[in-house]
């Protein structure tokens, strides 16, 4: 793919950042089924991806496009069930990283800059005559109101993890101390401290 370093000196960087700042934050993208690909070269990106314990990972199947000189040099000689099949393993990897990434920020007290309302609520707002009642909401009249002035707000670590948490819409733009309470795949859940 004509990168100018090889997979031994992507890892030594990851050494070198971790060790200057061990809560670093990384995120990576890789490409899989790229022409002459081998199932040994699958595996040693596996085994990469799981060194590098992403905070996420942007994986793609390889997929011929005009102007690279990909196309021009390689024919695409790994079948689309088999990309189809890594790009899927190679999610599944990198989602176990990071639900594991998250768990350990549970317990731990972070800085988290508001960015807003939570999608949740406001897809809510837009639908109010839905069956789904929120926790922080009552019903009446099919009409939903705030039991308090908090609402779901969403925010992001300065590792760019992804939290949401309760309190009001003024607090956007803010940095918040928000202590993490609960973890899943992409998102961290936490309460203002």
């Amino acid at each position: 793919m004509n990168r100018g370093y090889t997979a031994q000196q992507y890892i030594d960087f990851i050494d070198r950042a971790r060790a200057y700042m061990p809560d670093i934050s990384l995120a990576s993208d890789f490409i899989v089924g790229f022409p002459t690909e081998t199932d040994e070269d699958f595996a040693k990106t596996v085994t990469l991806v799981k060194y590098g314990r992403f905070k996420n990972s942007f994986i793609f199947k390889y997929s011929p496009r005009p102007g690279t000189a990909a196309i021009d040099r390689f024919v695409d000689d790994v079948p689309d069930a088999v990309k189809r099949a890594r790009n899927n393993q190679l999610l599944a990897v990198q989602g176990e990283a990071c639900i594991e990434n998250n768990r350990q920020m549970v317990g731990k007290t972070l800085d988290v800059m508001v960015e807003g309302e939570s999608k949740l609520v406001s897809k809510r707002a837009a639908y109010p005559a839905s069956k789904v009642t929120l926790g922080w909401e009552r019903r009446r009249d099919a009409i939903i109101e705030p039991l308090q002035p908090n609402t779901q707000l969403i925010g992001r670590t300065r590792g760019d993890q992804v939290v949401c948490f309760d309190g009001d819409l003024a607090m956007k733009g803010r940095i918040l101390d928000v202590q993490i309470i609960d973890a899943k795949n992409l998102t961290l859940f936490g309460k203002r401290v």
